[in-house]
């Protein structure tokens, strides 16, 4: 089963450097609201919601729950992998 589609897809989303802090973010805490990202990222509310709905439409985010009137989010179990290969790849490049 050839999968290079779906593959070019996540790449493609995680191109932005704000995408992949956000990935790396959302394993690191497990779980959050776009407002906790946005404030953890430094970026407005409606970026760290942008963020998340790319991240979601690729596969990599869901809803988890809600919250009151928020909607908290956490990374699928593909969203995992590969915040554990962007993770491994980060220590990697501090010692190049």
């Amino acid at each position: 089963m050839e999968c290079y589609e779906e593959l070019a897809e996540i790449f493609r989303v995680l191109a932005g450097e704000r995408v992949c802090e956000a990935l790396l973010l959302l394993h690191k805490l497990e779980e959050a609201t776009p407002t906790e990202l946005a404030r953890e990222m430094g970026v407005s509310g409606s970026r760290a919601s942008q963020i998340i709905a790319n991240l979601r439409g690729a596969g990599l985010v869901k809803r988890k729950r809600r919250s009151g009137t928020k909607v908290v989010y956490s990374l699928t179990g593909y969203g995992r992998k590969i915040a554990e290969v962007g993770e491994s790849l980060c220590r990697q490049l501090r010692t190049i």
